[in-house]
């Protein structure tokens, strides 16, 4: 199959998240790409929205956390979000591009190429299997508006998040997160996880969530096989 990933450079999470998905199917025969939403159809200025959401995540987190919670109850409206609205803005250029490569589907690991794709099955003829990554380890704000084939999800408490939203069941599939195989492969460095490796059962190792939905910064337990 020939793939195309889409990431935003609104955190670094989503691109690594996308980037690993990438590597995998790579090394199962598939053709892939990956490109930035944001960067896809011209270059961004000095004030693109990546920078000025970098700036305000980094420089003033609570500020951050404001708007996070704003656009949560917006959200819980099932108004139409501005969201939305601002990221359909290239959605037929996308449209060409995609039927023009000739992609197979779609993987997404960011809300904005989603919220562009759920207007291109909804308003225009994108015939593409189109799958998101919920790579926020949470259900976002707005993403419930969106509509793909299939959602990949961290873990099952994330499911039910998404059902509570709205989400329609079917859709939601608990895969765990994508790492590279660079970092899953990385030594044990504890006699906790030394022992575990030893006796070929479950480890578990703490990559950095790369999430700012409360603007502070957290770490996530990822479960996977032993080293």
């Amino acid at each position: 199959m020939k793939i195309l990933l889409l990431s935003c450079s609104t955190g670094e999470g989503h691109n690594h998240c996308a980037l690993a998905v990438k590597e995998a199917l790579d090394a199962r025969g598939h053709e892939t790409s990956f490109l930035d939403m944001l960067h896809m159809f011209g270059a961004p200025g000095p004030l693109s929205f990546d920078k000025i959401l970098n700036r305000i995540s980094t420089k003033a987190p609570d500020v951050f956390g404001m708007m996070y919670h704003a656009g949560a109850m917006y959200s819980a409206t099932g108004v139409t979000s501005p969201v939305y609205m601002a990221n359909i803005r290239h959605a037929r250029q996308l449209n060409a591009f995609i039927r023009d490569n000739g992609y197979d589907a779609v993987v997404c690991s960011h809300l904005f190429p989603m919220e562009t794709l759920t207007f291109l099955r909804r308003w225009e003829r994108c015939e593409v299997k189109c799958c998101g990554i919920l790579s926020d380890y949470t259900c976002i704000p707005f993403l419930a508006e969106t509509d793909l084939d299939a959602y990949f999800l961290p873990h099952s408490e994330v499911r039910e998040l998404c059902i509570q939203a709205g989400m329609p069941a079917e859709k939601l599939i608990v895969s765990g997160m994508p790492v590279a195989a660079s970092a899953a492969a990385t030594p044990c460095r504890c006699a906790t996880r030394s022992a575990a490796c030893r006796m070929k059962t479950r480890c578990c190792a703490c990559y950095p969530a790369g999430t700012r939905r409360c603007g502070r910064r957290s770490r996530t337990l990822i479960m996977g096989r032993a080293c």
